[in-house]
């Protein structure tokens, strides 16, 4: 996930970096979200990461009581009831940024979607614009 970015940069959110924050990552490639992960705890070194192998998990873990900042979600067509989990998610007002095979990056509201395969520039520039820039590490 190395190159250049294409999505343009606009954050929304000022600040955001210098609070707690929670990601979901719904990704059932064990490769895939662990450069996630790294991608995640680079943007911001604080934050906790839940990591859930389906959406089926994620749904568990959201109807539990689970609360997250941002989920990345890798969908594919044969992937459980994704409207669900994304009406999940809109209820505790998380930010999401879908990996899609479609051709287009998108972003819409408190989402953004991005095409695979991408590149880790495409994965922060859709961070910064759910988030904001990451400020200086304390």
């Amino acid at each position: 996930m190395k190159g250049e970015s294409q999505l343009g940069v606009t954050p929304e959110v000022e600040g955001m970096h210098a609070e707690h924050l929670t990601f979901l990552v719904v990704e059932r490639d064990v490769l895939v979200a662990d450069d996630l992960v790294e991608s995640l705890s680079e943007f911001h070194p604080d934050s906790t990461l839940i990591v859930c192998r389906s959406i089926e998990d994620a749904q568990e873990r959201l109807e539990a009581g689970l609360v997250v900042d941002l989920a990345v979600i890798g969908v594919r067509s044969r992937d459980g009831d994704v409207e669900r989990l994304l009406a999940q998610l809109d209820g505790i007002s998380a930010r999401r940024i879908m990996m899609s095979d479609k051709l287009d990056n998108e972003i819409e509201g408190r989402q953004v979607t991005i095409t695979r395969p991408f590149v880790t520039s495409t994965l922060r520039a859709a961070l910064e614009r759910l988030l904001g820039t990451p400020g200086p590490v304390a």
